[in-house]
């Protein structure tokens, strides 16, 4: 039988104590980095739904308009943070914490009534919804009534 020296027995696979501390030091750095960027997603996805729903609101009153013949209207009352199309969009709520702003019109303290025409055509107004870390503009086309969405900074 063949004895094996004492150097070669002390040989077992294994981890040093210094390199599971080196390992976890690389991992608490790189989760240090990585956190505060991932922190505003949830905000900016707040942000990006509540656009994508007023979109969806605002090309339901159009489409009410063309296909009903009739001037349909679409509200935003900033101050309770609520928008409808009578008989057509049911009252829905924006989320705390985005600021409303409303261009031209700039005024946010009473509601404010978004044309749709029959032929199309609507109010040219912009709706910005804004947090600290994300912001959309939706826009109305006056002459064709198209609403458009755009994510900025």
């Amino acid at each position: 039988m063949t004895r094996l020296s004492p150097a070669a027995s002390d040989c077992e696979g294994g981890f040093t104590l210094l390199e599971l501390l080196a390992v976890l030091t690389i991992l608490a750095v790189s989760a240090a980095l990585v956190l505060p960027r991932t922190s505003g997603t949830r905000q900016s996805a707040v942000v990006r739904a509540a656009a994508v729903d007023l979109v969806a609101g605002l090309k339901a009153a159009r489409a009410g308009a063309m296909t009903s013949s009739r001037t349909q209207t679409f509200t935003l009352d900033p101050q309770s943070r609520r928008y409808w199309v009578d008989n057509i969009v049911a009252p829905k709520r924006l989320p705390a914490g985005v600021a409303i702003s409303i261009e031209p019109d700039g005024d946010t303290s009473a509601p404010i009534e978004f044309a749709f025409r029959p032929d199309g055509s609507a109010d040219d107004r912009r709706i910005r919804l804004s947090s600290p870390r994300q912001s959309a503009t939706v826009s109305i086309d006056w002459l064709t009534g198209c609403v458009d969405m755009r994510l900025g900074d």
